[in-house]
């Protein structure tokens, strides 16, 4: 058997939560927390299976969210405050679809 190999990953902190909530929801854990590296190794593993219908609804809400947060920053600069509410709501609501 070869010696596990450690590799490490750069990513945004909403992907870590996304990482992370994974993690728990498959009960993928290391000393009683959440753990993104026990989630990879048991996909590869084979014991946790992604459906592409999940990782296409998630990518879809991602990039929603992302177009929604630029209007939002646009909103901002032009002061309209019921618009930015608005917005801060439906940028929240995607949220927490996602995470």
């Amino acid at each position: 058997m070869k010696t596990p190999k450690r590799e490490s990953l750069k990513l945004q902190t909403n992907d870590w939560r996304a990482l992370e909530k994974l993690a728990a929801e498959t009960g993928s854990v290391y000393s009683g927390q959440p753990s993104w590296r026990r989630l990879i190794m048991r996909i590869a593993r084979g014991e946790v299976k992604l459906r592409q219908q999940d990782c296409v609804l998630v990518a879809t809400v991602q990039s929603r969210r992302q177009a929604k947060t630029k209007e939002l920053k646009r909103r901002l600069k032009s002061g309209n405050i019921e618009q930015v509410r608005f917005l801060e709501g439906y940028v929240q609501a995607l949220n927490d679809l996602v995470f």
